[in-house]
């Protein structure tokens, strides 16, 4: 079924305006760290423990994580605003979306991190020299892969499949191990073409 221009541009709108929570994936490939973000990620089963994302394209960093043995998946938190804006730079080749520099602010009632792009999911080429900084930490991981710290959760999987899906390949991973985990921190989101915090709209209530 081909979709109108004016079916795209309403669906466009629709994911534009639904949240969803900021990630990092990284790997090393040929003796070299890769990374991009995206928001696609999502959880999809408890046994075996998986979860599913997607890339944009197969080439550039894309191409070359799904060359790789394992990632980590980054769920970064709103102080990491700049770092998922830094992998969101349409530079590297083979870029998947198109990113503005961005402007971090600190309140939680307005966009945490201000940007425009041209895709309603925050995937994006990373190179190596002005993306994996050490002043941001940057780290390896015991089993090689590069590791960001202090994010809400890091989990490191592999690939059980891949299948294409349109102009994007859909990924099915299932998750080795959970190295960092920090419940209480707040979560990165995207929408509307902007990063933001959370704020709970009112008290959990007690059941």
């Amino acid at each position: 079924m081909v979709m109108s221009s004016q079916q795209q541009a309403q669906f466009r709108d629709v994911f534009r305006g639904h949240p969803a929570g900021v990630t990092l994936i990284s790997a090393t490939v040929d003796g070299r760290p890769v990374g991009l973000t995206a928001s696609s990620v999502s959880s999809l089963s408890l046994d075996p423990l998986s979860v599913s994302f997607s890339f944009m394209k197969d080439t550039g960093s894309a191409g070359e994580l799904l060359r790789a043995d394992s990632v980590l998946i980054h769920f970064l938190t709103q102080d990491q605003a700049d770092v998922a804006a830094t992998f969101a730079a349409p530079t590297g080749g083979g870029a998947v979306a198109s990113t503005n520099k961005t402007k971090t602010t600190k309140t939680t009632k307005t966009p945490t991190t201000q940007t425009t792009t041209k895709s309603e999911d925050p995937h994006t080429d990373a190179t190596v020299s002005d993306r994996f900084d050490a002043a941001h930490g940057w780290t390896t991981s015991p089993t090689g892969e590069p590791l960001l710290p202090g994010c809400r959760a890091v989990m490191r999987a592999r690939y059980i499949s891949t299948m294409p899906a349109g102009h994007s390949t859909l990924v099915a991973a299932e998750v080795l191990d959970v190295l960092e985990q920090d419940p209480e921190a707040e979560p990165l989101l995207f929408m509307g073409h902007k990063f933001y915090g959370t704020k709970p709209l009112a008290p959990v209530l007690d059941s």
